[in-house]
């Protein structure tokens, strides 16, 4: 899991991605669907409009955006990668990210009788965006009830560890005349 280089520090963040990265993180560490995984799996996540964090190069990607209502989410992206078989990632979801249900259709139908096509981009291109989704969405309509949010003392937690530093911006830029 990765995020903007200048995650917490950008003027143009819509929200500090570290925490939502954090979080991911520790879902991630030892969950079954990833422990199932064939190959490696990139997710990147950015808070800005700008997308410092290359999302739609990785496996899933995560911008964040507003919704109508002026709520801050973030688009869903995936099949991205680089490497011998480059693919811009495609937005399966532009407001909720539903991770799980990507990594159950993965595990379901990515391929394994390849390494080199082990990957959720080859999924993506072989099955096409639209079954994709269809299978994604009916995995999450699965999930969706025994779906819990994080403890809120959790989040609270992941945030104030990635709160900014004091800045001392009181000293003084004058220069004397030598």
């Amino acid at each position: 899991v990765t995020s903007d280089h200048f995650a917490g520090a950008a003027a143009d963040e819509i929200e500090d991605p570290r925490p939502t990265a954090e979080l991911l993180r520790q879902w991630s560490t030892d969950h079954p669907e990833f422990q199932y995984l064939p190959r490696k799996f990139k997710i990147a996540i950015t808070g800005a409009p700008n997308d410092r964090a290359v999302t739609r190069s990785h496996d899933i990607g995560l911008r964040m955006v507003h919704n109508e209502a002026g709520d801050p989410g973030y688009e869903v992206m995936v099949g991205g990668g680089l490497g011998r078989t480059p693919m811009i990632a495609k937005t399966v979801r532009e407001f909720l990210p539903y991770l799980e249900a990507i990594l159950q259709v993965y595990n379901l139908h990515g391929r394994r009788d390849n390494k080199y096509k082990a990957r959720l981009k080859i999924l993506v291109h072989e099955t096409g965006l639209e079954p994709l989704k269809a299978d994604i969405e009916a995995a999450f309509a699965s999930i969706r009830e025994t779906f819990v949010s994080p403890p809120a003392q959790l989040i609270a937690d992941m945030e104030a560890a990635f709160a900014p530093p004091p800045f001392n911006n009181t000293r003084s830029l004058a220069f004397e005349d030598a």
